[in-house]
């Protein structure tokens, strides 16, 4: 399977060819996924973005590339280039400011420098050489995170946010651009690279507890999130989708024999069908795959018709052989056209340059071809090694048509009649019945004959020209005499 979105377009397009001259010439725009920090200090998202950034690079077999757009060496050395005249005004203003106290923190940067700068400040507040509010900040940012830390909680200290006043969104958040290597013989190609983000930024510590939210986004996460939509659940859906194929098999053909030689008939076709794609492209695409719902759901149907007209013909005075052959004979004509008609429809998809929707044709409209051939010979010599116990099940149509309200009076047999017909009584033999009555006769109490009088199982055309349009003549009769004249004369079956 190749999961690359790119390759369901043809190449050749000249829009397309556009594309990749512009990849070309600036490379890392395509196939990216964004790494967004963000962080409670300016300094924290910083570190974070540094610390992470250097691990992806490490990785060389995952990521083809990993970059800082906002940060690194060049930002340090000319960010201020990039800020608008009147913010880099006042932040050089409030630079000049805080100079005493950036130099003594420059020459210790630590706790202990901290504290002897603050030192230095409240001296110079006691000699009058600084304002007391000038210093409240500071103070009350020191008092909120050395409460914290006493109650064993994270609060970060943050001297960008003091000196500077950084305490906006995009001062508080870092960007990493990932490039990464993509596996598109897997269902979400980028989830490998993805997984490996996620681990390392858990190895780091960068989370809620340590005041860093990390998310992604871009072309590959959000495209791995569609996929990932495809196998959630899919096993219970394969299930019931099954189940239902199989239940909706047996209401038709009531015999668990013949819905097991649909199934294996069903099975050879799919795998002969999928092996046919591969060969001729050699794998499928996200769109091609849907011939196998497209095969099962219109291959079934071939199968179906095939087993009813079997079972049509199958009685316990007839052999499997015969009425395979009977079978064959009334129905090879009408799947054969039903099988080109579909496949042609699926074959008009070819000339698109729409890579994903022509294969489906090409790959749907030859299993169309294989579902037929799979039909008219699998599953026959199936049905013929397996055997059928389904002459002695009714099926379902014959079971709800017995139980029409229907006139005994309305069924007529042919004009031309064997032995066996004649045996049927006759419409003055059988009783009279009103209208919400039914006639609940068997098969040895009434026997259907063809044209040419010979006994016929009923099927699902005898059903409709035998029992619907006498019972609708019936119920117009109940209220009609004229009606019930036309009804008795229009009723015989040929």
């Amino acid at each position: 399977m190749n999961t690359d979105s790119s390759a369901l377009l043809s190449p050749e397009l000249p829009w397309r060819q556009r594309e990749m001259r512009l990849e070309k010439v600036f490379p890392g725009r395509s196939d990216v996924t964004l790494v967004l920090i963000d962080a409670v200090t300016p300094e924290l998202a910083e570190l974070a973005a540094t610390q992470l950034n250097e691990r992806l690079a490490a990785k060389p077999h995952l990521f083809r590339s990993v970059r800082r757009p906002d940060g690194g060496p060049f930002f340090e050395r000319h960010g201020f280039l990039y800020l608008e005249t009147a913010e880099l005004r006042q932040t050089l203003e409030r630079l000049i400011a805080a100079q005493p106290l950036l130099g003594t923190i420059a020459l210790d940067p630590s706790a202990r420098g901290l504290f002897e700068t603050l030192s230095l400040t409240l001296e110079g507040v006691r000699r009058g050489e600084a304002a007391p509010d000038a210093m409240a900040p500071v103070l009350t940012a020191l008092d909120t995170t050395v409460e914290g830390v006493l109650a064993g909680r994270f609060v970060a200290f943050s001297l960008q946010s003091l000196l500077l006043g950084r305490e906006a969104a995009a001062a508080l958040r870092r960007v990493i651009l990932v490039q990464p290597v993509l596996d598109y013989t897997a269902l979400m190609p980028g989830a490998a690279a993805t997984d490996a983000i996620r681990a390392e930024a858990r190895s780091l510590g960068l989370d809620a507890d340590h005041g860093v939210r990390l998310r992604l986004t871009g072309d590959i996460p959000l495209a791995d999130e569609e996929l990932q939509t495809l196998a959630d659940d899919a096993g219970l859906n394969v299930t019931m989708t099954a189940l239902s194929l199989i239940v909706l098999l047996w209401l038709a053909v009531r015999s668990l024999r013949i819905v097991a030689a649909i199934l294996l008939t069903l099975a050879a076709g799919l795998v002969l069908t999928a092996a046919t794609g591969l060969i001729a492209f050699g794998a499928f695409n996200m769109i091609s795959m849907a011939f196998a719902v497209l095969f099962v759901g219109l291959g079934v149907d071939f199968c179906i018709q095939f087993a009813v007209s079997y079972r049509a013909h199958l009685d316990a005075e007839t052999r499997a052989t015969v009425a395979l052959a009977r079978a064959a004979r009334q129905i090879g004509r009408p799947l054969a056209l039903a099988a080109a008609s579909t496949a042609l429809g699926f074959l008009a998809f070819l000339p698109t340059e729409y890579r994903g929707l022509s294969e489906l044709g090409a790959i749907a409209g030859t299993g169309m071809l294989i579902a037929f051939s799979l039909t008219i010979t699998f599953l026959p010599a199936l049905l013929r090694v397996i055997g059928s116990a389904a002459a002695a099940r009714p099926m379902a149509y014959a079971t709800f048509a017995r139980r029409a309200p229907v006139r005994a009076s309305s069924f007529r047999t042919a004009r031309r009649r064997t032995p066996e017909c004649a045996r049927r009584p006759g419409p003055s033999a059988l009783p009279s019945q009103g209208p919400s009555q039914t006639v609940r006769s068997r098969a040895q109490q009434a026997t259907f004959c063809d044209a040419r009088g010979v006994p016929v199982a009923v099927s699902d055309l005898s059903i409709v020209r035998t029992y619907a349009f006498p019972m609708l003549m019936h119920s117009r009769a109940h209220y009609n005499p004229a009606v019930r004249r036309h009804a008795c004369r229009s009723t015989s079956v040929s």
